[in-house]
This record gives structure tokens, sequence and C-alpha cells, in this order.
């Protein structure tokens, strides 16, 4: 599957599949194409150049919302590729104008495990939970006026409920968009 693709590095081969199914979709009469997966969103501009209808960037819904609440400095949270690659923060910084704050590395890579580990195997743990509000507090403490759930599985963990501050969940957002 495409996570063992992932973790070996495989993204030109993540890439054309990606492309390929959107074709498909295109072909099929889809007026527009949406990935609901941030982490495979790097592979967004293979696919937006194979095919010819729009396609709803996950990125750009959560920018637009920030603009739109004069919201400057996040914090971003998602897989550890999401944060660190620079494919999803570049995006929101050179279209959008936002400072993208991101967890210190030990906390990158727990919360990688906690995606693939535990949400994606669909395991909810509270001490996950409690690791999770700790980072969007110390997002805060470094100035992010709002947090983005910059992976879908995030949503299964926490909500606004859990935070100080505003919580933007992608899953929503890009749905709304769509």
């Amino acid at each position: 599957p495409v996570t063992i693709l992932e973790r070996q590095g495989k993204w030109d081969e993540i890439g054309e599949e990606l492309c390929r199914v959107a074709k498909t979709l295109q072909e099929g009469g889809a007026d527009f194409i949406v990935l609901c997966c941030n982490t495979l969103h790097k592979m967004a501009p293979s696919i937006e150049r194979g095919i010819t209808v729009p396609f709803l960037h996950i990125a750009d819904a959560a920018g637009t919302v920030f603009v739109s609440k004069n919201i400057r400095k996040i914090g971003l949270l998602g897989t550890q590729l999401t944060m660190e690659d620079g494919f999803y923060s570049s995006r929101l910084s050179s279209r959008f104008g936002l400072e993208v704050a991101i967890p210190n590395e030990a906390d990158r890579k727990r919360l990688d495990a906690i995606i693939y580990d535990e949400l994606c195997q669909g395991k909810v743990v509270p001490e996950s939970k409690g690791k999770l509000i700790e980072m969007i507090n110390e997002l805060n403490r470094k100035g992010a006026e709002a947090v983005l759930l910059g992976c879908t599985e995030l949503g299964m963990l926490v909500n606004q409920y859990d935070a100080a501050i505003p919580i933007y969940d992608t899953t929503v957002l890009h749905a709304e968009e769509a």
C-alpha cells in the first residue's frame, strides 16, 4: 500500500498512482479533485500537472480560513513528513503569508508514532491525547494564534474543547470547501 511506498521514499511511484487515479476521476466526469490525506499532498504538483479540472488543495482550504480570521501565525501538527518536509508549510507561507511553527524534534517523532501506530490502527490512547494537548500548549507559548490539525486522524484525539487557542481540522475545512 501507499504507506509502505511512503516509508520507502518512493514518491515518484506514489505520484504516478495518484495522478492515474485523478485522471480516471476526471474522465469519469469529476468537476474537481480532492485528496483527503495531508501527507500525500506532497505529490499535489504531480496531480495538478496531470489533470485539467481543479485540484482542491487541503492546505489552501485552511489558509483561506486563517486569512479570513486575520490569523498570522499557526502551529502545524501532522505526520513527521508533513511537519518537516516543507511542502505544506511553504504553501501556507507563500500563498497566504502565514508563519508556521512546528513542535520540537522529539515531539514530531512522537506525534508520527501516535498517528501511524495508534490512530491509523483505530487506537485512541488517553496518554497520547495528553501529549498532543501539551504540544498544542507549547505551540501557543511559541506564539501560535491557532493550531492546524494537518492530519486527518488527529481529530480523533482532540477538539476545540481541549485547547485555549482555536483548533482547525483540515478534514472539516477541506470537506466544507469541496
